[in-house]
């Protein structure tokens, strides 16, 4: 089936109204899908197809982004990865390490609704510090947010940038990503995602899939409207003004494409402090990207939220990338479609 077929399929039968794909080798597209539209409320305007202009919310792939600056710092000499972390930014543990926020071992919370109780970078730097420590440091692989924003954080400490330029100095304007930023971006360039903040509200008054430690102490102002342009995650939104280290990036699937590239070429560090990050680790982790076991050898990939995934592969030298907005499908009382099952028709290729 041709890979435009497996994307119609995947919309017709989840509800979302966009995905996009592509595999390439060596930086070079050897297959490119761009299905559906845009937009989601209203009728579908049949002159507004989704094109490979269009920017979706990248989603926690903005964690990759985040790792691909620590790559650079790491291959410029600017950062070691055993240094500790409360160098540049307040930390819980001062024995935690940039290897271990990279890693998701340092002990952090996994998320909290920081935005409840903190607004802008340094409120929030103080809350995940008073916040402390969930786990012990290196007792186990706990995903966390918390580490992510830290350690992009600690990119703009190391760079002394804000971190909008830190990742355009040091990613996506070596690679040539010209149309990836954070947020907000043009409406007519973006495809539309969730009904607002509906599932962060059910997520705060339910307590799953993590329990709520944070007293509210802040009026948030929830959206309830149709996101377009803005990105979806709340603390993104509401506490750091849509720019993070673990979310708040807006790409197309060209420019995914190319950063999946960076890991396999010499744009940002050589081969030999690229093979420290693409090196299989316990629980099936690497340096900031998960990794999963293929013929070839270890397959490296990460994931985003809002339905987005992209997973590079040093023994073929492929990069697939998939971007979808499943959001659009999902209302306050229900998840949304999970897109697994398109992820593995793609890798399927």
């Amino acid at each position: 089936m041709a890979l435009d077929d497996v994307l119609a399929s995947a919309v017709e039968r989840e509800g979302f109204s966009a995905a996009a794909a592509s595999v390439s080798y060596g930086g070079s597209s050897v297959e490119e899908a761009h299905i559906g539209h845009p937009t989601v409320d209203g009728p579908r305007d049949p002159q507004e197809p989704l094109t490979s202009d269009h920017r979706f919310d990248w989603a926690s792939l903005t964690k990759v982004a985040t790792t691909a600056c620590v790559l650079s710092l790491v291959g410029s000499g600017r950062l070691r990865l055993d240094d500790p972390a409360h160098r540049w930014v307040p930390c819980p543990d001062a024995s935690v390490t940039v290897r271990d926020l990279l890693t998701h071992r340092a002990g952090l919370w996994e998320w909290q609704p920081l935005h409840l109780v903190a607004h802008g970078r340094e409120e929030v730097l103080r809350v995940v510090q008073e916040l402390g420590q969930r786990y012990p440091r290196d007792s186990g692989w706990h995903y966390s947010d918390l580490s992510m924003m830290l350690l992009g954080a600690l990119v703009e400490e190391v760079v002394g940038l804000e971190l909008p330029t830190a990742v355009a100095t040091l990613v996506t304007g070596p690679l040539g990503m010209r149309h990836t930023a954070y947020g907000p971006v043009g409406a007519g360039s973006a495809v539309a995602t969730a009904l607002g903040d509906a599932i962060d509200v059910e997520m705060v008054g339910s307590g799953d899939p993590f329990p709520i430690v944070v007293a509210q102490t802040r009026e948030v102002h929830w959206r309830r409207y149709r996101l377009r342009g803005e990105v979806h995650d709340a603390n993104a939104h509401h506490a750091l003004g849509g720019v993070s280290g673990h979310a708040g990036l807006f790409g197309t699937l060209a420019d995914l494409s190319r950063l999946g590239q960076a890991f396999l070429d010499d744009s940002l560090a050589t081969a030999r402090v690229r093979a420290e990050f693409l090196q299989p680790l316990p629980d099936g982790q690497a340096l900031g990207l998960r990794w999963t076991p293929q013929p070839e050898g270890p397959a490296y990939w990460h994931g985003g939220f809002t339905g987005t995934r992209l997973q590079v592969e040093p023994g073929t030298g492929r990069v697939t990338a998939l971007l979808t907005n499943r959001l659009s499908a999902a209302q306050a009382s229900r998840l949304a479609p999970n897109v697994t099952r398109l992820w593995s028709d793609v890798l399927a290729r």
